[in-house]
């Protein structure tokens, strides 16, 4: 099917919207901090360095001068001088506005999101349509996993994803944005459970790696959740701790698990609150509907 001029235009402005926060993004102050923190990301999580290839690149020209003799080096201590007073204008500003890519991203997910009905073969229940709810694929809840998405080093998605459509950046509003995002549905019905899960390329507007696939109840033996989270440093803050990712994890009795890669869900979370988290977090609510309907509906039990 052929792409209209309007979708094409959307997909050039969400392109030119990535590459401008970037520049706007890339001021000394903020570079450095990107280029520290990926260096140290990179090291944690054994990925392929972003912004850390200048670190090195960095230390490798100052190992060259070194070998050179004293007046490279100083001649490089000097450049290095100069780089860092010459000022840069952070007045970089993309065509269109924060609040715009974020609706444009959810009519992305939404006809992504209601496609997969037809492709699981499910049905959802309208109030005009007569069918029995006791019918197998009649859908009894559904469960939506959205999670911003970096290739990591050697990771199965990275070897699909161009590196010139993968953005993190951000926005005026602060927020940071993602240009390609795993997207996972799981169709809660009567017996089995299916899901779609794929890989959105925003700037594309295409999905990739695309996987489905149906489990009945009675063949889940496990729901498992993780977390990825550190105590807060600050003594006045005693109780609590910064929540970072989340996983959640659907073990089957034939051991090929069904996992959602992560939830990027940077938030601060009370444990001296007793509803800590059951409204915060997608992947505990994911994860208590799952287990709910499992007691109700398990055939072996």
């Amino acid at each position: 099917m052929a792409i209209s001029e309007q979708e094409k235009r959307k997909r050039k402005l969400i392109k030119e919207y990535f590459e401008c926060l970037r520049k706007r993004n890339r001021t000394k102050e903020a570079f450095i901090k990107q280029i520290v923190g990926d260096l140290f990301s990179h090291w944690k999580e054994k990925r392929m360095p972003l912004e850390a290839w200048y670190a090195y690149g960095a230390i490798a020209t100052f190992l060259i001068s070194l070998l050179m003799g004293p007046v490279a080096t100083v001649l490089l201590i000097v450049a290095g001088f100069i780089l860092a007073i010459i000022p840069v204008s952070p007045n970089i500003r993309p065509k269109v506005t924060d609040e715009q890519i974020d609706q444009w991203q959810l009519e992305d997910r939404k006809t992504l999101f209601d496609s997969t009905i037809d492709r699981l073969n499910v049905i959802q229940v309208g109030p005009t349509q007569n069918v029995p709810m006791s019918a197998q694929n009649v859908i009894q809840d559904q469960i939506r996993l959205i999670s911003g998405y970096i290739p990591k080093k050697k990771s199965f998605a990275s070897k699909f994803l161009k590196k010139d459509d993968c953005y993190a950046e951000k926005g005026i509003d602060g927020k940071i944005r993602y240009s390609i995002h795993a997207l996972m549905i799981i169709y809660l019905c009567n017996n089995f459970l299916c899901y779609f899960k794929c890989y959105w390329n925003a700037i594309e507007g295409v999905s990739i790696l695309i996987e489905t696939s149906e489990h009945l109840y009675d063949l889940i033996v496990s729901v498992t959740t993780q977390e990825d989270s550190l105590a807060t440093s600050n003594i006045n803050t005693s109780g609590q701790k910064v929540v970072l990712r989340e996983y959640l994890i659907i073990g089957t009795a034939d051991g090929k698990n069904v996992d959602f890669p992560y939830i990027l869900d940077v938030r601060l979370s009370d444990e001296n609150e007793w509803e800590w988290d059951s409204k915060k977090s997608a992947v505990s609510s994911a994860a208590k509907k799952i287990r709910t309907l499992l007691r109700q509906r398990r055939i072996d039990v």
